[in-house]
């Protein structure tokens, strides 16, 4: 195995390894979130912590951080690999810098 295949399986593990991870708990949270203002329109009162909106939105926001640098390291890994396979930088530069 090379370094290319190494770079090749770098997007799928951070997305495995980082992405799914933070999206189940962003669900978590929203379920809590939902739970908790059903509750609160029902006049019950509710045993689940005022601050879990607030958490669902801040790490909503991360997730939302690593679902675009994820999107960006899938697509710049083979635009560069096409970039040096061509030898773009020296016979097309202003393709590249258009890239």
């Amino acid at each position: 195995m090379t370094w290319v295949d190494t770079l090749k399986l770098l997007h799928p593990f951070l997305a495995i390894g980082l992405v799914f991870p933070i999206l189940g708990l962003v669900a978590s949270l929203a379920w809590q979130t939902r739970q908790r203002r059903l509750q609160t329109v029902a006049g019950v009162k509710s045993k689940i912590p005022p601050v879990v909106g607030a958490d669902h939105v801040r790490i909503g926001k991360v997730l939302t951080g690593a679902v675009v640098g994820i999107c960006i390291l899938g697509i710049t890994r083979p635009s560069v690999g096409y970039i040096l396979k061509n030898e773009l930088v020296t016979q097309a530069p202003f393709q590249v810098v258009f890239l």
